[in-house]
């Protein structure tokens, strides 16, 4: 099986989101490492906000953007809900906000992304 393992988290000092690899340091410092891309010779490291941090889901909604743990989306028939990890099944879930609704992760592709949990101030 091969996936894309993604991470993404918030840059307080660029004032948007970034994506790349997680660096975790042992004082809890989260950073984005970004490798050189094509016209640069060095690597690039962002600073994010630790509670801003999610993994990539290996999915997209329905316009094509993928789904990060953290994402709010919304589903013509399961309503709204939250992209968590769930330790039970140690995978990707979606959280229904409707109360008795389940629906598997890949109705993902069905839903659209809203928002996310983790609110910038």
């Amino acid at each position: 099986m091969k996936r894309e393992i993604l991470f993404r988290g918030y840059s307080e000092s660029l004032n948007k989101w970034v994506e790349g690899d997680l660096v975790r340091s042992p004082s809890g410092q989260c950073r984005i490492y970004l490798p050189a891309f094509e016209g640069s010779s060095f690597n690039t490291w962002f600073p994010v906000h630790p509670d801003s941090v999610g993994q990539f889901t290996g999915l997209v909604d329905m316009e094509g953007n993928r789904v990060f743990e953290g994402h709010k989306i919304e589903h013509d028939i399961f309503g709204k809900g939250t992209i968590v990890w769930d330790d039970y099944t140690c995978g990707f879930a979606v959280e229904w906000h409707t109360k008795g609704v389940e629906a598997p992760i890949q109705h993902v592709k069905f839903a659209k992304i809203t928002g996310n949990t983790f609110k910038p101030q």
